[in-house]
C-alpha cells in the first residue's frame, strides 16, 4: 500500500476535513501545529497503515493551503452538515 492507493487518497481527504473543522479558531501556524501532533500520534500509535499514509498525505495537502484557503474549505465543510 501508498500514497497513491485510492483508499488512502480518500481517507486523506476526510483527515483533512477532521483537522480543518477541529481548528476552527486557530491560525495557520496553529493548525499545522495541531496537525503535525495528530500525523505524529498516528505514526506511531497502533493504527493500521492506510490511516498512517493518511494522515501523512492530509498534511502535505494542508501544506498547499494559505489561510484564507482553510477558512473557506470549513465555512464549505460547515454548510454541508
Amino acid at each position: 500500500m501508498n500514497a497513491n492507493d485510492p483508499k488512502v487518497i480518500e481517507l486523506s481527504f476526510k483527515v483533512l476535513e477532521s483537522i480543518i473543522l477541529k481548528c476552527e479558531d486557530k491560525d495557520y501556524d496553529d493548525i499545522i501545529k495541531i496537525a503535525q501532533i495528530m500525523n505524529k500520534n498516528a505514526q506511531f500509535g497502533n493504527y493500521p497503515e492506510e490511516v498512517k499514509l493518511a494522515y501523512t498525505e492530509a498534511i502535505n495537502k494542508l501544506h498547499t493551503l494559505n489561510q484564507d484557503q482553510i477558512n473557506d474549505l470549513r465555512e464549505m465543510l460547515k454548510a454541508e452538515d
